[in-house]
C-alpha cells in the first residue's frame, strides 16, 4: 500500500443467500475549494421576498409591588434567583395610524428563595410566582402592512351586505327567485412579539419581625425591564437593477416624489 493515501479494510459477510461488503475508509487530507459568488446567486425575475420585518425594538419598564408570605419564620435570606416569563405579548394595531399598536403584556416573575431558620444551618427552599400585566402604546419604526402591500391591516366582509339581483321577466322589478351576494376575507400576517432579554432591580422589605429577628413576610418592590422586538412577515422588494419590475418601481417613486414637490411648491406659493 502506498504511503499518504487512503486505505481500507474489507469484510465480506454472507449468509441466508445474501452478501454484504463493508469498507472502512480513513481520510488523510482534504482541501477547501471556494465557489465564486456569481455561481451561487439566484436571479429573481420577480424581485420580492416574504421576510420577517422588524417593526420596533422596545425597552419596556413595568413596576411591580407584591406582598409575599413565607412558609416559615426566616432568620436570614441566603439567595434569591429570579427569571421572567411572558404568558401574553399581543400587539393590536391602533385605529389612529398604522405606525401605532397597543401592546398587551402579561407575565410572571418567578423567584426561588433560599433561607435558613433559627440556628440551623440547613437551607430551605421556597418558590413563588409574582404576576404582572400592563398595556402600552408603542410607536413603530416600520408600519404594519396588509398582505397586499398597503399600510395598515385590512378587514373582512363576511355578511352579505352587497346583494346581487336580476331584472324580472317583465322588466318591472327584481326577479324574486334569483339572489346573490359578495363577501371577502383578508388574512393579515400577525405581529410577532419576541422577548430578547430582561432586567430586574428590586428592593425587599422584611416584615412581621419578632424579638429574635425572624420575619415571615416580604414586601417586594421591583422594576422589570423587558427588551422586546415586534416583527411581521411582509412582502419586501429586492433592489434588483436587472429585474423587469425595477423600472416600474423607480418610475412610480419618481412620480410620487414629483407630486410631493409640486404640492410643496403650491403650498409655498399660496402662503406668499
Amino acid at each position: 500500500m502506498r504511503k499518504n493515501s487512503s486505505y481500507y479494510r474489507s469484510r465480506n459477510h454472507t449468509g441466508g443467500g445474501t452478501g454484504s461488503f463493508f469498507v472502512e475508509g480513513k481520510m488523510v487530507g482534504s482541501d477547501l475549494m471556494p465557489i465564486a459568488p456569481w455561481k451561487t446567486g439566484v436571479k429573481l425575475d420577480y424581485p420580492f421576498l416574504n421576510a420577517s420585518v422588524p417593526l420596533a425594538d422596545i425597552d419596556l419598564e413595568i413596576d411591580v409591588e407584591a406582598d409575599i408570605p413565607l412558609p416559615d419564620r426566616v432568620l436570614e435570606i441566603k439567595s434569591i434567583r429570579k427569571n421572567v416569563t411572558l404568558t401574553q405579548c399581543k400587539a393590536v394595531p391602533s385605529s389612529y395610524c398604522p405606525n401605532t399598536v397597543k401592546l398587551f403584556i402579561t407575565g410572571i416573575l418567578h423567584k426561588n428563595i433560599q433561607y435558613i431558620v433559627g440556628n440551623s444551618s440547613n437551607v430551605r427552599d421556597f418558590r413563588v410566582d409574582v404576576e404582572f400585566s400592563t398595556v402600552k402604546t408603542v410607536e413603530l419604526d416600520n408600519p404594519v402592512m396588509s398582505p397586499f402591500g398597503q399600510e395598515d391591516i385590512e378587514y373582512s366582509q363576511k355578511s352579505s351586505l352587497y346583494e346581487y339581483r336580476e331584472m324580472g321577466k317583465k322588466g318591472h322589478g327584481a326577479n324574486p327567485y334569483v339572489s346573490g351576494s359578495e363577501t371577502f376575507e383578508t388574512f393579515n400576517e400577525p405581529i410577532e412579539c419576541t422577548l430578547l432579554g430582561t432586567k430586574v432591580r428590586e428592593i425587599d422589605l422584611f416584615k412581621d419581625v419578632d424579638s429574635f429577628g425572624r420575619f415571615s413576610r416580604i414586601i417586594e418592590k421591583a422594576e422589570i425591564r423587558l427588551f422586546l422586538r415586534l416583527s411581521q412577515m411582509q412582502k419586501v422588494l429586492v433592489d434588483d437593477k436587472d429585474s423587469k419590475y425595477s423600472k416600474y418601481y423607480k418610475d412610480s417613486n419618481k412620480n410620487d416624489n414629483s407630486d410631493d414637490n409640486k404640492n410643496d411648491s403650491k403650498n409655498s406659493n399660496s402662503k406668499n
